[in-house]
């Protein structure tokens, strides 16, 4: 396995398959997300899996880390869940307004989905990648 693959992919991959896990979980339960209407709009926020997310950055970062990633790996690693989001709302938004025209209310839409889909997520990621992003304790040491 090449290191692109053990300190990127493989990570970013469990990542997102343990966040996509987790969100399935809940909807199977039945833990509903939480509604709140932002004009004509309904925004859905799933408290119980963004309080999971800092787990799922944490673990993408860590196994980045130990494969002797860089840091921006280790980042992209633990943020995968949230750009693979923004990469799927990016296609679908210029896809959806070219068919219809201009539509205020989807692009207010898309904005509002953005932050909670991509946005809130990310952020919730990136408290569990924030204590893997620095030097490796092994790689300090060796510089010494």
């Amino acid at each position: 396995m090449n290191h692109r693959t053990r300190g990127l992919w493989l990570p970013a991959l469990i990542t997102l398959f343990g966040a996509s896990v987790s969100l399935t979980l809940f909807q199977y339960i039945g833990i509903r997300p939480y509604v709140a209407w932002v004009g004509n709009v309904a925004v859905s926020f799933y408290w119980a899996w963004l309080a999971t997310l800092p787990l799922f950055g944490a673990l993408g970062a860590y196994l980045s880390q130990r494969a002797q990633a860089s840091t921006p790996s280790r980042l992209a690693a633990g943020l995968s869940p949230a750009l693979v989001m923004l990469i799927v709302m990016c296609l679908i938004l210029p896809w959806g307004l070219a068919i219809d025209g201009f539509d205020f209310l989807r692009l207010v839409s898309f904005g509002l989905g953005l932050a909670t889909w991509v946005a809130i997520p990310g952020v919730a990621l990136l408290l569990g990648a924030l204590p893997f992003l620095g030097q490796p304790k092994s790689l300090a040491r060796s510089e010494a």
